[in-house]
């Protein structure tokens, strides 16, 4: 929390929890018990629930309404890479190379596994902050990590991979914000300023997507040109 004390860190965390929340939530997240209290508290096994109005609050989002859990948090989504013209075969194929996958490794976390989903997510986060974090210098050794694997699955080449995941990964954060607007936006915004936001970026997720049906219907009728001068030529 802001302006720690010399109380402690516990504390302030605890005292800034009871502002925002009912006490029934802030216990989840600080770890203490009402079972004092009442016999309820004994049949209660909604923990992770319970927990996500204190961990929105200590991550320095809003709190939910008050006693109201709220939405959670959305991850970063693969499906949106997909939408930008990669194919899910190449997408399992980045993944498995980022993340040295192959046939020692857990079946869970193989294509089709139970925890491939957690996965596939935290390959969209990464290719969402590539651009901030090549920007700042940082994690030099994961970027060029997740950059080969991109040209080892043929998404790109050595010359365009940084342009290519900078594209994905806009797209990535458009998709990330629209999702997660309900904690995003700033609450000194007003009701029209946030509405102006939701719906330029719904704007350009439209544009974005009508310019791939374009480029689609090109490459079509193309291919379609090239075959008719094919059959001329027979």
């Amino acid at each position: 929390p802001d302006d720690a004390t010399a109380g402690g860190i516990r504390p302030g965390a605890c005292n800034l929890l009871a502002e925002s929340m009912p006490n029934e939530f802030v216990v989840h997240t600080t770890g203490h018990e009402l079972k004092g209290l009442s016999a309820v508290y004994e049949y209660l096994d909604a923990k992770v629930a319970n927990s996500m109005p204190g961990a929105r609050v200590l991550a320095g989002w809003p709190p939910p309404p008050w006693g109201q859990r709220g939405p959670g948090p959305k991850p970063a989504r693969v499906s949106v890479i997909v939408g930008c013209g990669v194919s899910m075969v190449t997408i399992d194929i980045i993944v498995d190379e980022l993340y040295a996958i192959d046939s020692s490794t857990a079946p869970p976390l193989r294509n089709g596994g139970a925890m491939r989903e957690p996965l596939l997510r935290c390959f969209a986060t990464q290719v969402m902050y590539f651009k901030e974090r090549l920007d700042a210098g940082e994690m030099r050794m994961v970027l060029m990590k997740l950059k080969d694997a991109v040209v080892h699955a043929k998404a790109a080449n050595t010359n365009n991979v940084e342009v290519t995941l900078v594209q994905w990964g806009v797209q990535v954060r458009r998709q990330f914000d629209i999702d997660n607007l309900a904690l995003t936006t700033r609450d000194a915004d007003t009701g029209m300023a946030q509405l102006v936001h939701v719906m330029k970026n719904i704007s350009d997720a439209v544009g974005n997507i009508a310019a791939q049906q374009r480029e689609a219907a090109i490459a079509v009728d193309t291919l379609g040109a090239q075959q008719r001068e094919a059959r001329a030529e027979a």
